[in-house]
């Protein structure tokens, strides 16, 4: 960690055409697929329940866990050896996924799915505590 914030840029993109791609396919993976599991099909039912008299509708929530575990699952194998998710600096791929963890770090009890998942909480804490990260990401109080 000693590099962290020395590996931080200006830039959330990598001068190395490779790597940029390589953000770039992340980016879009994040942005599309693991928006709709963590946040579309999941949050959105905590935060806006559809189930009857505006309660929580456990059946969704429950179909919507498999693809939550396995995109949080991917996700954290991707963070195993790793301070920042694709290079050795924030990009944009960070930037995308740090809002969607700082909700599911919100939920409570059996609805957090996170405690799985080391890697993403020890990543979570130790991004959203950087300077440029305080003030965008919310962390005061939990959803219900």
């Amino acid at each position: 960690m000693a590099g962290l914030y020395a590996a931080l840029s200006t830039t959330v993109f990598d001068v190395d055409p490779q790597k940029h791609a390589h953000i770039d396919t992340w980016a879009s993976m994040l942005s599309i697929y693991a928006f709709r599991a963590l946040i579309t099909d999941y949050i959105i039912e905590i935060k806006n329940p559809s189930g009857p008299n505006g309660e929580l509708n456990f059946e969704k929530l429950k179909n919507a866990q498999p693809a939550v575990l396995n995109t949080l699952q991917t996700i954290n194998t991707q963070l195993a050896e790793r301070d920042f998710l694709i290079t050795e600096q924030f990009s944009l791929a960070d930037a995308i996924i740090l809002p969607m963890l700082g909700y599911h770090m919100q939920l409570p009890g059996d609805l957090n799915l996170l405690a799985e998942f080391p890697n993403l909480v020890k990543y979570y804490q130790r991004l959203s505590a950087l300077p440029f990260c305080k003030g965008v990401l919310h962390t005061a109080k939990p959803l219900n």
